[in-house]
């Protein structure tokens, strides 16, 4: 699953309420990851906490 959350505040909010509607919906499985392209992991990271199956992968100013 990949979430492009970059740039307004109602983007990033969006991308956390699908996060968790899929957790509530969706088996958990260890090959799964959650791939978001943010600017603002601290955000993610406060309402997500600490799990294996997020990545934050770096995003360039240029992209």
């Amino acid at each position: 699953m990949n979430y492009l959350a970059y740039g307004l505040a109602v983007i990033r909010s969006e991308a956390i309420y699908n996060i968790l509607n899929y957790d509530a919906v969706a088996e958990a499985a260890m090959d799964t990851r959650i791939l978001i392209y943010t600017k603002d992991i601290p955000a993610f990271q406060q309402l997500l906490g600490s799990r294996y199956d997020v990545v934050y992968p770096a995003v360039q100013a240029t992209q």
